[in-house]
């Protein structure tokens, strides 16, 4: 059976103490492996199913075709990341070859980035107490890394009386963990089902309140070194201070052609990376009297916001074109 790369990530994440659950008998007919299922399903750690008679196989197998509920990873504290690394190391030992080095190839850049954690002064507790919310470990330690790292930057600025630059912004954002967007669905290049996208700032829920998101309470130094940059860099064609209620961050994606829904006034546009392509498309004299998708190719403006800020309407006809490399925009 060939095991999808979501099936890796998420069990390279147990260890022998990792609560499960199973459903009752989810293997049918008369075979070795339905009795085997049948005893070590009664389990509820995968250490108790391994005691069981589980094989290593059978949590890669069995998780793909959801016959284990792991409603929630829990938590687990330990004295420190080599103590981590063990722990995982030991769950590893039992699979074959091939599978544990897919395991362990995961799990090592989740001990990467806690190790650059402490180095950076970032508290790994509070890491893995946010763990408990709706990120993953490696997500909370990639943007705690992102907020510290703009912090650092933040103070130096202050202290040197100058602007943050974009190489700064940019390490910031290499470092940041987005999240898979499904919400975004006018945006979405065709076949895909989400896209890495982050705001700060505030929102409108379904119930029509605004509220400010969870990534700019949570980290503050990111949303302050993103403010602080735009700040400095007021395009020629305006006359004052840009106003916004909202910045979004966007990862590796080319939006197809869409309007925005909800704007009032101009939005500004930045790409960061290395990366060909990737040019912002625009209609200027889009009245939306038709169909975005009936818009003339050949009436589009194609402006590149690699070199700095682009002044648009995001509320008339855009996308993205293809591109090649690392690219992000700050909108």
């Amino acid at each position: 059976m060939v095991y999808e790369e979501s099936t890796y990530d998420y069990v390279a994440k147990w260890t022998e103490k990792t609560q499960i659950k199973y459903v009752p008998h989810a293997k049918k007919g008369n075979t070795k492996s339905a009795e085997r299922y049948e005893q070590y399903s009664q389990a509820r750690t995968v250490g108790e199913a391994l005691l069981l008679g589980a094989k290593a196989e059978d949590f890669l197998h069995d998780y793909q075709r959801k016959f284990i509920e792991v409603k929630r990873l829990k938590v687990e504290v330990f004295d420190s990341i080599e103590d981590q690394r063990q722990t995982h190391e030991s769950f590893f030992s039992h699979f074959p070859p091939a599978s544990a080095a897919a395991l362990r190839a995961r799990s090592d850049k989740t001990f990467k980035a806690l190790t650059l954690a402490q180095a950076l002064g970032v508290d790994l507790q509070d890491a893995q107490k946010l763990r408990e919310g709706n990120e993953t470990l490696e997500m909370t330690v990639g943007r705690l890394l992102a907020d510290r790292t703009a912090q650092v930057v933040l103070e130096a600025v202050e202290k040197d009386g100058r602007r943050v630059t974009d190489c700064e912004v940019l390490s910031v954002l290499r470092l940041w963990m987005f999240k898979k967007n499904e919400t975004r669905q006018n945006v979405l290049p065709e076949g895909q089902q989400w896209v890495h996208s982050d705001t700060f700032g505030l929102i409108r829920s379904r119930t029509g309140q605004y509220m400010v998101t969870n990534a700019t309470r949570e980290y503050p130094h990111v949303t302050q070194i993103l403010n602080t940059w735009l700040h400095d860099r007021r395009p020629p064609q305006l006359d004052e201070r840009f106003p916004c209620t909202s910045i979004s961050l966007n990862s590796g994606y080319a939006a197809k052609r869409h309007r925005d829904g909800n704007n009032e006034g101009p939005s500004m546009i930045r790409g960061f990376g290395d990366y060909t392509g990737g040019q912002l498309a625009y209609w200027p004299d889009d009245d939306k009297s038709s169909a975005v998708e009936n818009l003339v190719h050949e009436d589009r403006i194609p402006m590149d916001i690699s070199k700095g800020l682009v002044l648009f309407d995001g509320n008339r006809g855009h996308e993205v074109d293809d591109f090649q490399g690392e690219r992000f925009s700050v909108v």
